[in-house]
């Protein structure tokens, strides 16, 4: 549905907070943003989808019906709560399953160990008209961590008309700083052509926060929690976020990360932090994907990488926040070795004496490692390990850590299906395998079974233990499908 007139939609607190809120009891209204924002901006509407409304499952957390329209889902993530929850997170992408044009975050949950879940759209701005739109905001990759009954999600985030890379059509992002020094967060008033506004991302008076020039002068703007964007009036204009050419005022087209907190076992997320550790001089700094770790002394951390596709040059590392989320730093970054030319997805354990251990993505299809150790304020990584153990490094690997037997174990979920073409092997995304290894007290990894999942496709993966003693699998099986299945601690150890 779009306007009939030029004129402005004017939308109260109430009904904007049911376009943008997480909760999943919420089935919200469309919210159409007019062709004229005021006197100031006259362009083409933007239209603004309605929220998909949330879903009951049976078996599988992720189908069409969970947002009407996708028939992809990719990247899961999943964590297990203190109550014996199961959340998971995945990417909802629209008419593709590249990594661009509109993607939304989907959330479920289950408390009958995967029997049933309860299925939503957590992350949505709504300008992608829930289908793919080159012109769209976009979530990418979430990670999930746990601790007690609350959730992190931390997931890549997209302005809009914005992406890694350009081959997908969409313009890739820019290698530009997005905050001011101070903080804030940066906007343009002319398209990008300088950022002389911002607004204190921080500090939200009243859920609000002005947008001011270089001066500290009011404009009469304002921004919510979530980024949409107010006139003096207190007309709602559209979000910060969507395609500049739509807007007042524009952040820099570059990535972003976008923190989420529930404090009701995934039912629902409050509102987004923007966590500013991308270096002025990278495009692209982004999440594992998969799952976060919450460690014995509760550090919480997501893993991340950078990822230059002009140059070829990714590197993991990881944040972590010692003060429950409120603030966070970042790790150095892993260096490349004579055995493999990088380091990018990655999945972190942590061992019993409190290191964490690295799991990443490279280029010499092998399981490989480096372990990070707290060195007073800062994490120093060990030289990279190259372990004897064959696998497809053209995906990312999903590791977890579990007990048995009074033994520490490493699990690692992920493909290792070769293929000869042309004389040569090619190492593709299929033939999942489970590789479960004992670790002893120095750190030492000894593989003591491997399973075979499928002879199929199998491409991004997360685990998580249950409750009760059994290790939950949520993997893509196909092209845009995700399936999820639960093994005894037998089958796998």
């Amino acid at each position: 549905m779009r306007p009939k007139g030029a004129g402005v939609v004017v939308m109260t607190k109430a009904k904007i907070k049911k376009v943008i809120s997480g909760a999943v009891a919420v089935a919200a209204a469309a919210a159409i943003i007019g062709g004229s924002i005021g006197a100031v901006n006259a362009r083409k509407p933007i239209f603004v989808a309605e929220r998909p409304a949330a879903v009951k499952t049976n078996d599988q957390p992720f189908v069409t019906e969970v947002t009407g329209k996708s028939k992809n889902f990719r990247i899961p993530a999943m964590i297990t709560l203190e109550s014996g929850r199961i959340v998971a997170s995945a990417d909802a992408r629209y008419d593709t399953t590249l990594d661009g044009g509109g993607l939304d975050t989907v959330v479920a949950y289950s408390d009958d160990s995967g029997a049933t879940w309860t299925s939503y759209t957590a992350n949505h701005l709504g300008d992608n008209g829930n289908k793919f739109s080159k012109k769209s905001s976009a979530f990418i990759d979430s990670e999930l961590i746990a601790n007690g009954n609350n959730v992190w999600m931390m997931t890549t985030f997209y302005p809009g008309g914005r992406n890694l890379a350009s081959w997908t059509g969409i313009k890739a992002a820019v290698a530009e700083p997005a905050f001011n020094e101070d903080g804030s967060l940066k906007i343009s008033d002319n398209h990008g052509k300088s950022y002389d506004y911002k607004a204190d991302i921080n500090h939200f008076e009243n859920g609000y926060s002005q947008i001011t020039d270089g001066n500290g002068k009011d404009s009469g703007y304002k921004i919510d929690e979530y980024y949409y964007l107010y006139d003096a009036n207190n007309n709602l204009l559209g979000n910060i976020f969507y395609i500049k050419s739509k807007m007042k005022f524009s952040v820099v087209p570059t990535t972003y990360l976008y923190m989420t907190k529930s404090e009701n076992g995934g039912e629902s997320f409050g509102a987004p932090k923007l966590i500013n550790l991308k270096k002025a001089d990278e495009a692209f700094y982004g999440v594992g994907p998969g799952r976060g770790i919450c460690t014995s002394n509760g550090t919480l951390i997501f893993s991340a990488y950078i990822c230059d596709v002009k140059s070829g040059t990714q590197q993991a590392s990881f944040i972590y926040s010692t003060d429950g989320g409120s603030t966070w730093q970042r790790s150095r970054d892993i260096e490349s070795n004579d055995t493999f030319e990088y380091s990018s997805e990655s999945q972190i354990v942590e061992l019993s004496n409190g290191d964490l251990r690295c799991f990443f993505r490279n280029n010499s299809n092998r399981i490989c490692y480096a372990d990070a150790k707290l060195t007073g304020t800062e994490y120093i990584w060990s030289d990279p390990v190259v372990t004897e153990t064959e696998i497809s490094s053209a995906c990312m690997l999903s590791a977890i850590q579990c007990t048995k037997g009074g033994k520490d174990y490493i699990l690692i979920s992920c493909p290792t299906g070769t293929s000869k073409k042309k004389g040569k092997t090619v190492h593709e995304r299929s033939c999942g395998k489970i590789f479960s290894f004992e670790v002893d007290g120095a750190g030492n990894m000894t593989l003591t079974k491997t399973t075979d999942i499928n002879d199929s496709a199998f491409m991004y993966s997360c685990m998580t233990c249950l409750n009760n003693g059994r290790i939950a699998l949520l993997y893509e099986s196909a092209e845009g499908e995700i399936t999820y299945t639960v093994y005894a601690p037998g089958e796998l150890i």
